[in-house]
């Protein structure tokens, strides 16, 4: 953030107030105290002094709002559509002022320009962001971010997420991003999304699955136990109507069954065929799931 302030002499004193309370935040400005009796003048420094800024503070007394330089830079700030603000602790402010942000106490004026910087801090990572991916003849583009997720490079999606993508992204088909993870077998990735905030029961829009029903299709044992942490329905089906139990007992799959069986997964449910996990079981005489789903022939 390029933050200039403008001050009467007279004004010093709030400067300093602000100054104390900048280095607290690690707020950047430069300062410039500008005379009373200014006037316009084609040699004036007050456009180069602006034209380095995207924001502007005025500090004004009830006093320094009659001075010229006031209303010209407030109206050359417009102008250039920089972020304006004021800062007065007098009450009796011009009627027309009051269409920019004003703060009236040094703990107000600091909370402003806190959250402020912070929401410029957010706009310059997607920049640098943006500009990186530019740099190595990155698409800025979903397609790309979800081909960076199917492969697995999660310092890529990093800078991707940081450029403005969402965790919760979905490719066109309605594919949630950490469903193509668990379908790509992507620990790590799914591990990036859900710190960055990514549905663990996001349901894909192609099979009407989750990232759950994905990764125990794909038989992946570890990326099962480890969406189970963030407590998955386990009872959504997909659309042959299979819950993640009934997969895992159609894959003869012991060592899944008893993770989801140890989570409370339900064994009465069943697909649009009319099997249940105990069906599947039965069929393939696998007497180790049967046991694990409590059922004694």
């Amino acid at each position: 953030m390029k933050l200039t302030i403008l001050y009467d002499k007279e004004d010093i004193k709030y400067l300093l107030e602000f100054s104390v309370i900048s280095e607290e935040n690690l707020i950047e400005y430069s300062g410039h105290h500008v005379e009373r009796d200014w006037e316009p003048a084609p040699d004036s420094q007050f456009s180069e002094i602006l034209t380095v800024s995207d924001n502007l503070l005025l500090i004004c007394s009830g006093k320094s709002f009659t001075n010229k330089w006031v209303a010209y830079a407030l109206g050359y700030a417009s102008g250039k559509n920089l972020n304006v603000h004021l800062y007065s602790v007098d009450n009796d402010i011009p009627e027309w002022t009051r269409a920019y942000g004003i703060s009236s106490t040094i703990e107000d004026l600091a909370s402003y320009y806190k959250r402020y910087n912070q929401i410029w801090l957010e706009r310059a990572s997607v920049k640098i962001a943006r500009k990186y991916l530019t740099d190595f003849n990155r698409d800025i583009t979903l397609t790309a971010f979800v081909e960076v997720v199917q492969e697995g490079d999660c310092l890529l999606a990093g800078v991707y997420l940081d450029a403005g993508f969402k965790s919760t992204d979905c490719d066109k088909n309605g594919v949630p991003l950490i469903c193509w993870a668990a379908r790509k077998r992507k620990l790590s990735m799914i591990k990036l999304l859900m710190q960055a905030g990514a549905d663990i029961n996001a349901v894909s829009g192609d099979r009407d699955d989750t990232a759950l029903i994905d990764a125990v299709s794909e038989d992946d044992y570890e990326i099962v136990s480890f969406i189970l942490k963030y407590n998955p329905d386990l009872e959504k089906k997909s659309k042959n109507g299979q819950t993640a139990l009934i997969i895992a007992s159609g894959h003869n799959n012991t060592e899944i069954v008893g993770l989801l069986m140890e989570q409370g997964a339900n064994i009465s449910t069943t697909d649009k065929l009319g099997m249940s996990a105990v069906s599947y079981a039965k069929m393939q005489q696998n007497e180790t799931i049967l046991s694990l789903l409590s059922v004694k022939e």
